[in-house]
């Protein structure tokens, strides 16, 4: 409905209780979420994280974490 009505609106993705339910999320192309801070520390705890973000860093190139391609079991 928002792409056929060509409406600029954003679906923020919440209430989320485990690590896996945001992944599929961030799978399906949704741009935003909010996490509790317990899924998200599990999340930016997993070791792909801070090799991408030093790589963003490095290159000054802005990502999202979905682009970090991350795997959470």
């Amino acid at each position: 409905m928002l792409d056929q009505n060509q409406l600029p609106a954003k679906i923020l993705a919440a209430s989320f209780k485990n690590t896996q339910h945001a992944m599929e999320v961030m799978k399906m192309g949704i741009e935003a979420i909010t996490l509790p801070t317990d899924v998200a520390a599990k999340m930016f705890a997993h070791p792909a994280v801070k090799p991408a973000v030093n790589s963003s860093i490095k290159t000054g190139k802005r990502r999202s974490v979905r682009s970090f391609h991350l795997k959470v079991n």
